[in-house]
């Protein structure tokens, strides 16, 4: 393992099995406060499924998951999403109908919860939360070049925005712990270079990251460490130069351009 900082996420032989398949098989790792990690693999490799275990939207069949100290593989995954750790999605979960503003003023939520009776009410109390979560979306807006677009509805922008916007919506919800599954994914070069600048960004608002992805170029520019997985287990561990250095990770996965 890489790094040197406090394990904020760690995983034990995490196992999950649908029928008699293992999806994830034996799995473990720690996240290391202010690190960025890759996983990474061909796909079916169980990546995502490893994702899924860890953010609370699978029950695992074995293994444990801690945060920060706590046991929560049983943990839900709204609860373990208000604690920090936060996940988002290949596809981008945005509210279409919604503007981008409105969007991350729903997702700010998280950082600035509502009182019901008080909000329902109109209090003071209320009227200050809503202000503190426009004021919190508008900065989210200056920070990720989203502001020209914050009247726009969401299910209007095109996919690369919409992408952007599924990301800024994680930030918003105040990560300690940041799992992005998949964020390159159907983006072009020029956007995939934003994205860069995105995550370098998020890094230095002192998120820690854990990317799953197939852009290598991506991965092997923005992280500190890159794990393998193949067939539901874990096969290489280390920083980007030792993997692409590895046989067994260059002829699966990379190619022979991974050392270029």
């Amino acid at each position: 393992m890489t790094g040197s900082g406090e394990v904020l996420l760690e995983c034990s032989d995490l196992v999950k099995r649908f029928g008699g398949v293992a999806a994830v098989d034996g799995v473990g790792f720690g996240l290391r406060a202010g690190e960025v990690s890759a996983l990474i693999g061909p796909n079916g490799a169980g990546k995502t499924t490893v994702f899924n275990l860890l953010s609370g939207f699978l029950a695992v069949t074995s293994g444990s998951i801690t945060w920060q100290g706590r046991d929560i593989t049983s943990a839900k995954a709204t609860a373990r999403a208000r604690s920090g750790l936060v996940r988002t999605f290949q596809q981008p979960r945005v509210f279409a109908a919604l503007t981008v503003r409105q969007n991350l003023v729903t997702a700010t939520h998280a950082v600035v919860p509502s009182r019901v009776p008080a909000d329902l009410l109109g209090l003071p109390a209320a009227r200050r939360r809503a202000r503190d979560r426009r004021a919190l979306a508008d900065e989210l807006l200056d920070r990720f070049d989203l502001a020209a677009h914050a009247e726009a509805k969401a299910g209007d922008l095109p996919y690369g925005l919409r992408k952007r916007l599924g990301l800024v919506l994680g930030v918003a919800a105040s990560p300690t712990v940041l799992l992005m599954d998949e964020p390159a994914a159907g983006l072009n070069d020029a956007e995939v270079e934003l994205l860069k600048q995105d995550l370098a960004t998020i890094r230095g608002s002192g998120v820690t990251i854990c990317i799953v992805e197939h852009h290598m170029g991506l991965i092997m520019s923005v992280s500190d460490r890159v794990m393998v997985m193949e067939s539901g287990r874990m096969i290489a561990d280390g920083t980007p130069a030792e993997i692409a250095n590895d046989e067994r990770v260059v002829s699966a996965y990379l190619g022979q351009g991974a050392t270029a």
